[in-house]
């Protein structure tokens, strides 16, 4: 409707607390979810409590939704980019209640927590809260659903802001190529910081009540329970959050507007955040532990349990303990048990033990004794045994057990206690590994997460200058080794052309690739944990050392900083605790003693590590009295110990794999010890490591081969020659009993504050600037909030209103989810629209709330999320892409902007032009444009992300109600409440105002829409546990089809809006209006539709309504709704769904739905059969887009599923990769077997198509054009061709036996033509894209111009006619005479696939080699399989010399190929004359269109010798009749109109080849030569994505002289005169002259005549002549009877004739560079030609300044 009109809401969210947090974008419907809490504490039963609990707020989401998949939107919690989502699924699974104490090798799908999935574990928690037998308690139901859900929520989405910047901010880790900051412009973009803001802020009002459902209030309350003592600025979480939430908004900003194209810069930008985040993460930690703490003190000091405290303390030990897992789990069970499993019995002793162990672990969860206080409760109170008082807390001190002083730049043993904890980091990473995180474990990998201070960017490993920051075990395995580290060196030289082993090698681990991709998630885990321990740290310790030895000769003090460093890396902070196990090297050499009883050492420590610490202790002290030399001694000592931890690893697993070769994670762990070992065994036992490799070296390790006694023996061999001491290992490898060395004793401590540290303690040194990064650039250039997102590619659910949404529309939709952070944005967007000024509108587009604003819709969207799950955001992404606006390149494959900024974020951009354009701010247009752009496509993003959860089982994992159905409920309907409303700003009331302007609908649009989200929301629902049994998938699949019918329906407005605004602006309104800029925006919305099926059309329309729309012509209206209305189909929508407009006349064009009558090419169907089948080729066409828009897994899901051709009976779809599968139909069968079980192979030829699709495989290589190009002509050869065939066995089945054939023999023409071929327009027929057999065959007839003009491809008539009579032949029931018809078309469909293996066969020889061997590969698989039944031999060859890999695609020997598709041919009896290529002649030769005059010597006649230029240049061979082409031209120059100079264009020979052959041909002739392809790559236009070739002005770019000179003989003679000389002739003169230096470098070649040629083609092209005429007009004057330019030309032809008759055209080196310099020269005076020409058109009738402007 009209902005003036109506109402609307704001974008970004109001401030938060009182103004405590100011969000920028838009996460009411975050912030709602905290109202959702209050209600449901306040509820007075459990069904209203969990009605409350899955109700979805306003834009789609519910408090269930965040950790409940199968929900609408979706599961917000996303593991692959948190951590502690999967650290605390991870821990519940090892739980007593978890299923992994049953079997520890399960599946990530497998995991279990009390018996449902482990994904899932907030809802499983809050669900038994609900269903407990006890007392239903309202409030703390209410708790339990903020601390489980809520706090993970916010956690969520302050990691979802590091993976933005990551992501957002540049390429992205190989993620998304994003390259400038733009991003937070655009009007969709949701902050996540502000998300996570509105978790935990919520609807705290900043009064101080404390009671509301915030994660504020809730730690402000806790808090107030604990005393900090005389601490003047004790701890508080919510100050941190207050503070760090905007810096973290500052940095996300910085990172996404900084020019981010460096990847170091947006590394380290993102590394910083995500420090910041984890601190974040922590701080909001320490409320948990107190909750907790003041729980277990309550139920332990209280004389009668209250079993309400009981659920609340069991409650704060699950949601608390999980992280302490990763660092001790022996003190996770232990906590566990007391607190949990035995939480309603504990005892005061186990109280007393739980809350000791808990102080003694807050290292594991990254706080302090400060942070969390001393509770009150504990303070004051008593236990109930009054013998025990209760443990005090104290942080851990560096009170070590050895005398090793360390020493750092910073203060403090803080600092060294930050390098122990990097064991942490293995083991998170190892963790998020096992529970199938595999890209939140690359993220900690490469960010690092608990070693949070050290020296070293984001490529720099510590002991580098560069910013305080995390360290990251990337940093370490990025390294440059020095010369001296031998293990460094060691594994350089044996993994050769890897420089980085280590990092290589875990991240095919990690993400289960190559020899990994069958490895269990333990096996995966244990080879990532093993590489980071054994290969990465080991080697990174032995090389800070070594480089403390260099500082150390350098005389610098600082020396011993990079020792310590090193020992902490071989270390870890739990090594040699009484309590917990140690992670790195030497506390695996702990753990050998202990599992060999060989812990012999003082306080039975390992002798191997005793000795370590030795060396290392004794080599620190001789730094530090610069004994430099003594170091290195102790560095090696230190290694070979180091060796002798990996020789009885080695071992220790040989004996367990040999007790038990089917234990597959015995077998992972001696792979990862052996890998470890063998590259440094082999400098110094090579045959032992060979034997070795060849028994555990290897992935998997083969069982059946493996020798415990070879292993052993090969060890022998090297302890003996590395002069390892025998008593040091603890298997037995060497003769005799292992000794231990006798060891000065070691006291140890239990004590809770002293229990994790190893025997090293660093010593304070005062801070320096270089030490503190003084100088680093911490830009702090905007507090921007970040947006949030949920799973899958929507948004997040509100952290801070969990309780379900009320009502929509009055009751029209109940959502299950909270979505009150949705609702409000219609508020925000209604403020906009009421805003006065451009920046008041842009601070509620701004505004963030709960991760989400108008703003964050666009800008927080995610490449991975939207791509896999939207289909609509990649069309309209494709379409924008593609558009005047876009930077398509050619290369297909380019940045993918929009406008300048990134074209993820579209929406954002467009709202940013509104917000800025010249004419000023129209608040009611920009909230409109908001509206459609952001609100629109938001909503249907949340019904494909719900259709997505189902299908992935995120269903599963999100809570109870949650549904992404209900977000978009809140996106549709918005805060609107009168269902008859059509001046609301929410899109309901959009629609309802469109469907006012409308008569004649068939249905209603809201009506509809309600319907199908209702629909959805139950199967959503459903999916978590279907009824009747079906797999998720299925389901999934199936509500992929109700997002699709909800998008079309959504769609219909769009156009009615477009179609209605377009009127207005061409004057059929009846009053007046000025709807320009609202019809540009409607056009925005919809014409990137019509990109997918019809690019001409849409760059037409889009050129007309958007590009040039100051210049729109209202004349135009009417083709252009003739337009829009042939191509509905394109958006899935039909005329009657649009109606008709009230303000459509007489004059309107009519909108017709196909019928059955529409023809096929010729062909008129007798059925509707063919209607549906029409429509693949929509399908192919969004395929090969979202295959250039690197939307891989979308295209692979259209291609499974389907999108356009509709199943009768269901929402799914018919996909193209069933349609190619036979019936029941045993010559189909036996066809079909040929491509997937062929005899004599093991290829199945049709995997090409879902390859290319992929990119995989043989296409791993290949951009995503070729790619496109690859899987256009896969479909159309391979799937719809097995389709067509078997459609025809079955019509001729069917007529046989009374059946309806017609359905089956229709659908196989479509198959072959498709819909866009010919979509109807009133009574006109126009051709739009298509992808099929028919257009291949058209296009092939085009390339080797075998159709006359305007003439169809012969092929296509014939087999059409054929159709056509087969038809009518089973309509009179003649079946064995129709079946005369299948054979032949089977025969004359095999001679369009000959024809393009031949043609691309032919190419692949030239520079577009990679692209035409790719198509090859594909008709190789398209055709080999069917001419194996005909000849075998031929098939072969052809399958030998055309290959493809996942390195490279090759073509070796073009006339073996032309040779056996010759043999073909004749065997199967194809008509020769159909065929375009020279296959019939049996070679690949064509007839030479470069010099018909066969080189005859230029001798004397009767008039002497044949001269050029007015005798000034003799020709060395007789190009007499080449030169006569001025005939020619002055033929079309003289001619008497158009059509006779085209005529003579395109037929005349005289010159031995036509003017228009000379640019045909090019593709050919000049395919390697660079000014030709200057020329193709600087006209190109656009890519054809059916073929990767380049196109320009709809024609192949390479025949551009061709496409422009038939265009300017069509315009006017004069024209085309100009066109053929500058263009044709121009080219085909400089070609020429390149050909004159190939032929000289041929040391055989004879002198031949393309130097002659080039002369004859100047001169007798009447170039001469032009530069004749225009020299004067430039001041020149004539040098020796020709302009300048001319005898410059002449004269350099004249020398490069003596240099080829000199030689005998034999030139040597040094002959072909002058003639080279020669001929360059050459071409630059005549470019120098065309620069006259062109300057002298610019000056004809301009006025004469602009003639200067130009010219200058």
């Amino acid at each position: 409707g009209k902005g003036s009109e109506n109402e609307t809401e704001g974008t970004a969210s109001a401030p938060l607390n009182g103004g405590e947090y100011v969000p920028t974008t838009d996460v009411d419907y975050i912030v709602g979810l905290t109202e959702f809490i209050s209600a449901i504490a306040n509820a007075t039963s459990i069904i209203e409590g969990q009605a409350r609990y899955r109700e979805i707020t306003t834009d789609g989401i519910s408090l269930e939704s965040i950790t409940l998949d199968g929900t609408e939107p979706g599961i917000y919690l996303d593991d692959r980019t948190n951590p502690l989502y999967s650290i605390y699924m991870y821990a519940l699974w090892r739980s007593h209640f978890g299923s992994e104490k049953d079997d520890n090798d399960q599946t990530r799908d497998e995991m279990e927590f009390i018996d449902r999935k482990v994904d899932n574990y907030g809802h499983t928690i809050i669900d038994e809260e609900f269903r407990k037998t006890s007392s239903y308690n309202p409030r703390l139901t209410a708790d339990t659903i903020r601390v489980t859900n809520m706090w993970m929520g916010a956690a969520q989405s302050l990691y979802d802001a590091v993976e933005l910047c990551d992501e957002a901010g540049g390429e992205g880790a190989g993620i998304v190529d994003d390259p400038v900051g733009t991003m937070m412009d655009d009007p969709t973009f949701i902050n996540p910081v502000d998300q996570a803001a509105a978790f935990w802020y919520g609807d705290a009002d900043g009064a101080g009540g404390g009671h509301d459902g915030s994660l504020h209030s809730w730690a402000k309350r806790i808090r107030g329970r604990f005393d900090f003592g005389e601490n003047p600025s004790p701890f508080d979480v919510n100050a941190e959050m207050r503070r760090e939430l905007g810096t973290l908004k500052m940095l996300l900003s910085d990172c996404l507007r900084s020019g981010t194209e460096d990847d170091a810069l947006r590394r380290k930008q993102a590394k910083s955040m995500r420090g910041l985040v984890d601190e974040l993460t922590r701080a909001m930690t320490v409320p948990l532990v107190q909750n907790l703490i003041h729980h277990v003190g309550m139920v332990s000091t209280a004389e009668v349990a209250d079993p309400d405290m009981v659920d609340y303390m069991i409650l704060y030990g699950l949601v608390t303990l999980p992280p302490i897992i990763i660092c001790d789990e022996g003190a996770y069970d232990s906590l566990f048990d007391h607190t949990i499993t035995n939480g309603k019995t504990i005892t005061a002793e186990g109280a007393y033990d739980a809350v000791g162990t808990l102080y003694s672990r807050f290292i594991c969860l990254g706080i302090t004794c400060d942070e969390v206080g001393n509770s009150i409760i504990l303070r004051d109170s008593l236990l109930t045994d009054p013998d025990i008082s209760w443990p005090t807390c104290q942080d851990p001190t560096m009170d070590l057990k050895q005398e090793y002083q360390g020493n750092f730049p910073l203060n403090e043993q803080e600092r060294y206690l930050e390098y122990l904890k990097v064991d942490l980091d293995v083991r998170v990473i190892g963790t998020l590994v096992e529970m199938g995180g595999e890209s939140a474990a690359y993220n900690a990998y490469q960010w690092g997460m608990h070693s949070a201070i050290s020296i070293g960017g984001n490529s720099a490993p510590m002991g580098s200058e560069g910013a305080l920051d995390l360290f990251s075990m990337e940093s370490a395995a990025a390294m440059s080794y020095l010369p001296e580290n031998t293990v460094g060196q060691s594994f350089l030289t044996y993994f050769p052309g890897t420089p980085n082993f280590a990092q290589t090698h875990l991240l095919k681990a990690l993400t289960g690739q190559d020899e990994f991709a069958t490895a269990t998630l333990t096996q995966r885990r244990i080879i990532s944990e093993a590489t980071m321990v054994m290969v990465t740290m080991h080697a990174y310790a032995i090389d800070s050392m070594y480089r403390a030895v260099e500082v150390c000769t350098t005389g610098r003090a600082e020396s011993d900083t990079f020792w310590d460093r090193g020992v902490a890396s071989l270390s870890g902070w739990a090594q040699e605790d009484d309590h917990a196990n140690g992670f790195l090297l030497m506390g695996v050499a702990r753990r050998l003693c202990e599992e060999g009883g060989a812990c012999d050492g003082p306080g039975d420590t390992s002798q191997v590590n005793d000795l370590l610490m030795e060396a290392l202790i004794e080599g620190r002290s001789s730094l530090i009295n610069e004994e430099c030399d003594v170091a290195k001694v102790r560095i090696v000592e230190a290694e070979k110990l180091l060796v002798t931890i990996l020789v009885d690893l080695v071992a220790f697993f040989a004996e367990k794999i040999a007790a038990d070769t089917s234990n597959g994670d015995n077998l992972a762990e001696g792979y990862g010890a052996a890998v470890a070992l063998i590259p440094l065994m082999q400098p110094i036992a090579p045959d032992a490591a060979i034997d070795i490799e060849s028994n555990m070296g290897t992935f998997p390790i083969d069982a059946l081969t493996f020798s415990k006694d070879d292993v052993f023996d090969a060890l022998r061999i090297f302890v003996t020659e590395a002069q390892i001491v025998c008593t040091l290992l603890t298997r037995e490898i060497c003769e005799g009993v292992v000794q231990a060395p006798s060891l000065s004793p070691n006291p140890t401590s239990s004590s809770y504050d002293d229990w994790l540290f190893p025997t090293y303690s660093p010593v304070v040194s005062e801070p320096t600037d270089e030490t503190l990064g003084i100088g680093e650039d911490y830009a702090t250039s905007s507090d921007r909030p970040m947006c949030g997102h949920g799973i899958d590619g929507g948004v997040p659910s509100s952290v801070t209103e969990t309780e379900a949404s009320m009502p929509l529309l009055g009751g029209a939709y109940v959502p299950t989810s909270n979505v009150d952070h949705i609702i409000r944005l219609t508020e925000s967007l209604s403020e906009i629209a009421k805003s006065s000024s451009m920046l008041a509108g842009r601070q509620y587009y701004e505004q963030v709330e709960d991760g989400v604003s108008l703003e964050c819709l666009s800008t927080g969207a995610r490449w991975v999320h939207i791509t896999a799950s939207n289909p609509l955001y990649v069309i309209y992404m494709y379409g924008l892409w593609t558009g005047d606006d876009g930077d398509e390149d050619g290369d297909g494959y380019s940045n993918k902007m929009f406008d300048d900024r990134e074209i993820l974020n579209y929406g954002d951009t467009i709202i940013n032009d509104e917000f800025k354009k010249s004419s000023g701010f129209d608040s009611q247009l920009t909230a409109d444009t908001i509206r459609i752009m952001n609100m629109w496509m938001a909503t249907i993003t949340e019904v494909y992300r719900a259709a997505s959860s189902c299908r992935d089982g995120y269903v599963d994992e999100s809570p109870e109600g949650f549904n992404p159905v209900d977000f978009a409920a809140a996106f549709w309907f918005g805060s609107e409440q009168d269902a008859d409303s059509t001046e609301g700003w929410s899109l309901y009331s959009w629609a309802k105002k469109a469907e006012e302007e409308y008569i004649g609908q068939s249905t209603g649009v809201n009506d509809d829409i309600i319907d199908l989200l209702e629909n959805m929301q139950r199967a959503f629902k459903d999916c978590r546990a279907p009824s009747d049994g079906a797999p998720q998938e299925t389901r999934g699949i199936e509500m992929k089809g109700m997002a699709d019918e909800i998008a079309r329906m959504m769609t219909v407005p769009l156009v009615q809006h477009f179609i209605h605004n377009l009127a207005e602006e061409s004057g059929m309104a009846t009053e007046e209006s000025d709807e320009r800029n609202r019809m540009v925006l409607y056009a925005l919305g919809v014409l990137p539709f019509i990109s997918i099926c019809d690019e001409d059309s849409y760059d037409d329309l889009y050129y007309d309504l958007v590009s040039n729309i100051d210049s729109y012509d209202s004349g135009d209206f009417i083709d252009h709704i003739k337009t829009i209305y042939s191509r509905l189909e394109c958006l899935g929508i039909t005329c009657d769904m649009v109606g008709e407009s009230i303000l459509a006349s007489e004059n309107w064009p009519k909108c017709k739905p196909p019928s059955s009558t529409t023809e096929i090419a010729g062909y008129s169907p007798t059925t509707d059969s063919s209607l549906q089948m029409l429509k693949f080729d929509l399908d192919i066409g969004t395929i090969l887009a979202f295959i250039v828009m690197e939307a891989n897994q979308a295209a692979l899901d259209i291609y499974e599923n389907g999108r356009n051709v509709k199943d009768e009976y269901t929402y799914t779809y018919v996909p193209l990769n069933v349609v190619k599968e036979p019936q029941d139909n045993q010559e189909s069968i036996e066809v079909y077997q040929a491509f997937t079980n062929p005899t004599n192979s093991d290829v199945d030829y049709t995997l090409v198509t879902k390859n290319a699709i992929l990119g995989k495989e043989e296409f791993l290589w290949s951009s995503p054009l070729q790619n496109s190009a690859a899987a256009s002509l896969a479909i159309a050869t391979i799937d719809m061709h097995l389709s067509m065939l078997d459609d025809m066995k079955w019509a001729i089945i069917n007529c046989r036996s009374g059946g309806n054939w017609a359905d089956n023999w229709d659908s196989a023409v479509a198959a072959m033509v498709g819909w866009t071929v010919e979509a109807i327009e009133d009574d006109e027929v126009t051709g739009v894209d298509d992808y099929l057999l028919f257009q291949l065959a058209e296009e092939l007839c085009v390339n080797f111009e075998t159709c006359g003009v305007d003439e169809p491809s012969p092929i296509n008539v014939r087999i059409i006619g054929q159709f056509m009579v087969g038809r009518d032949r089973m309509a009179n029931s003649q079946c064995d005479e129709a079946e005369y018809s299948v054979t032949a078309i089977e025969k004359d469909l095999q001679a369009t696939l000959v024809d393009s293996l031949a043609y691309h066969t032919k190419l692949a020889a030239s520079d577009q080699a990679d692209t035409h061997c790719l198509m090859a590969y594909v008709a190789r698989n398209a055709l080999v399989p069917l001419m194996r039944s005909v000849n075998e031999t031929s098939a072969k060859t052809i399958e030998d010399h055309v290959v493809a890999s996942a390195i490279d695609c090759v073509v070796d020997d073009v006339e073996a190929v032309y040779q056996a598709l010759h043999e073909h041919v004749i065997a199967k009896g194809i008509d020769c004359t159909l065929l375009g290529s020279s296959v019939c002649d049996g070679t690949s030769t064509t007839v030479d269109l470069e010099n018909n005059s066969e080189y005859t010597p230029n001798i004397d006649d009767a008039d002497g010798k044949y001269t050029i230029f007015s005798g000034e240049y003799e020709p060395m061979t007789n190009v007499e009749r080449l030169h006569s082409v001025s005939t020619v031209v002055n033929a079309i120059c003289d001619a008497d109109d158009k059509e006779v100079a085209k005529n003579t264009y395109l037929t005349a020979e005289t010159a031995g080849l036509s003017i228009k052959s000379m640019s045909i041909s090019a593709k050919y002739a000049m395919a390697d030569e660079l000014q030709y392809n200057q020329y193709v790559y600087a006209l190109q236009d656009s890519v054809d994505k059916t073929d990767g070739s380049l196109s320009f002005d709809g024609k192949p770019a390479g025949d551009y002289a061709n496409t422009i000179s038939i265009d300017a003989l069509d315009t006017s003679v004069l024209l085309g005169c100009s066109s053929v000389k500058v263009l044709n002739i121009w080219m085909w003169t400089v070609h020429k002259l390149n050909d004159a230096i190939n032929a000289c470098k041929d040391p055989v070649t004879p002198v031949t005549g393309e130097l002659d040629e080039a002369a004859a083609l100047w001169d007798g092209g009447l170039l001469f002549d032009m530069a004749e005429q225009l020299g004067p007009k430039f001041g020149q004057v004539q040098v020796d009877s020709m302009t300048p330019l001319n005898r410059n030309i002449v004269d350099r032809l004249n020398k490069a004739r003596e240099i080829i008759l000199k030689s005998d055209n034999k030139c040597d080196y040094i002959e072909v560079h002058d003639l080279r310099i020669i001929v360059k020269e050459t071409v630059s005076y005549m470019t120098a030609v065309l620069i006259q020409s062109f300057i002298d058109s610019m000056l004809g009738e301009s006025p004469i300044r602009k003639k200067h402007e130009m010219v200058e």
